[in-house]
């Protein structure tokens, strides 16, 4: 039994050696083929971020791009020592083959470029996305780097350190259970596990943050016409979202409703020929083009009232306190005229909403 736990203990170095050595080559793709072409040298000798279209790229963007360097750095001397350390294990006594030094260098790591990394992406994917709608160069560049890749975007790699963190979990639990109790590298390893169960708190907070702005991107879009607000914002969050007929002077159209943190859009579908369905949620999401009808801020939200008329499944808008129809709020349009309504298909619904 002991000479097993020693084999699988081994092969769980091998395997966590083996991930390292993938993930450190995937950080010198991002190297080699995003940030190296985006650098160019200071008259102080350093290393800066060229202009890209005449812009300077985003300052979140280059913090995100900074910390992907100093991780690769880190993670090539800390492939190399547990690729080294863990080679030397068949000629060694089981008490001496230890991880102790490179998982040092690891929980270093979790704890500062990591923590870095996670407190940035969220708003770095966002710089990205509005630089690369306003600057072609920079969207041309995003398409070069997806061409060499095969269909992957640069997003998919600037994930990768987010996902690379449960791996560690995972396999540094399973070399903790093939380890002795007394052996040198059992308290080694549930510090490191605890430093990674930290880290993981972070990475779900952020995770969560990144698949609310992605669905809020995906909105922003969808919108097209003369006024398309704007929906993305680092705080705002998207609640709900269904189909309901929004009414005005006795007319009825047929409009999705996304229900934000801060406020309230409903928007109807360009498409006219389309057959008028009530989607899934799901499917609401993944439409087409949208032109929005009605945007209403925080404030005016507190003026949405149950319809107390023929339909029970109504909710209406009352007029906000010293305000005149046909007001107009920044760049979005609004009115405060009482006919606004919006139908929906139960009560159940109108009561969720």
């Amino acid at each position: 039994q002991e000479a097993a736990r020693e084999e699988a203990r081994l092969k769980i170095g091998q395997e966590l050696a083996g991930v390292e050595e993938s993930y450190v080559e995937n950080l010198r793709a991002i190297m080699d083929q995003f940030i190296v072409p985006l650098q160019i040298k200071t008259d102080g000798g350093g290393m800066g971020w060229r202009e890209v279209g005449g812009a300077p790229l985003p300052p979140k963007l280059c913090e995100t791009l900074t910390v992907i360097q100093y991780l690769h750095q880190q993670h090539l001397s800390f492939c190399g020592e547990l690729s080294s350390s863990i080679g030397q294990w068949p000629q060694l006594p089981y008490e001496n083959r230890s991880v102790k030094n490179a998982l040092s260098r690891l929980t270093s790591l979790l704890s500062g470029g990591y923590a870095t990394y996670c407190g940035n992406y969220n708003d770095s994917l966002l710089a990205m996305k509005s630089f690369s709608k306003s600057n072609l160069e920079f969207k041309e560049l995003l398409k070069n780097y997806r061409r060499k890749n095969n269909g992957k975007d640069l997003d998919d790699f600037l994930i990768l350190p987010v996902q690379h963190v449960p791996r560690y979990k995972l396999l540094l639990e399973e070399m903790l259970s093939k380890t002795s109790p007394k052996h040198g590298d059992t308290a080694i390893l549930r510090n490191a596990i605890s430093k990674i169960e930290v880290a993981l708190t972070k990475v779900n907070d952020m995770m969560r943050q990144t698949e609310q702005s992605r669905q809020i991107v995906s909105i922003q879009e969808r919108l097209v016409g003369k006024v398309v607000p704007e929906m993305v914002g680092t705080t705002r969050k998207l609640v709900k979202t269904g189909r309901g007929e929004l009414q005005r002077q006795g007319k009825r159209v047929d409009v999705t409703l996304f229900l934000f943190s801060d406020c309230l859009l409903a928007a109807r579908d360009v498409e006219d020929g389309e057959e008028k369905e009530k989607k899934e949620k799901k499917e609401v999401e993944k439409g087409g083009k949208m032109k929005m009808k009605l945007l209403l801020s925080r404030g005016q939200l507190g003026c949405i009232v149950r319809d107390s008329g023929k339909s029970g499944s109504q909710f209406g808008f009352k007029p906000v306190p010293g305000s005149k129809n046909g007001e107009k709020t920044s760049t979005l349009p609004f009115t405060t005229d009482p006919k606004w309504g919006v139908y929906l298909e139960t009560e159940q619904e109108r009561d969720a909403w």
